[in-house]
């Protein structure tokens, strides 16, 4: 008895697209690193500190995916706000809070 192979489609060789927003650039760049070499699972788009360069990655690429820590540029809460706006303006988008 041989053993069975899993299904090859290409779906399940696809990578996740993603967004990173997180307070700092540095925080966002490492956060990107680790995610990329998770077996090429995710693929980062775009990477924001703030909820306006947030909306502006979310509008030009359209990730399947946006990782947000609560604590952004414009203050402790603002990943909130963000995650908020985005249930409307980008219902293709999850939302993960880190």
């Amino acid at each position: 008895m041989g053993a069975r192979k899993a299904p090859s489609s290409a779906k399940a060789r696809q990578s996740v697209r993603c967004m990173l927003a997180d307070r700092t650039r540095m925080d966002c760049q490492l956060l990107a690193a680790s995610l990329e070499r998770a077996r090429g699972r995710c693929k980062v788009v775009g990477t924001a500190s703030s909820a306006a360069d947030a909306r502006r990655v979310l509008k030009q690429h359209h990730p399947e995916v946006a990782l947000v820590s609560p604590h952004l540029a414009e203050g402790p809460l603002a990943g909130f706000d963000l995650v908020q706006g985005m249930r409307d303006a980008f219902p293709g988008t999850r939302a993960i809070m880190l």
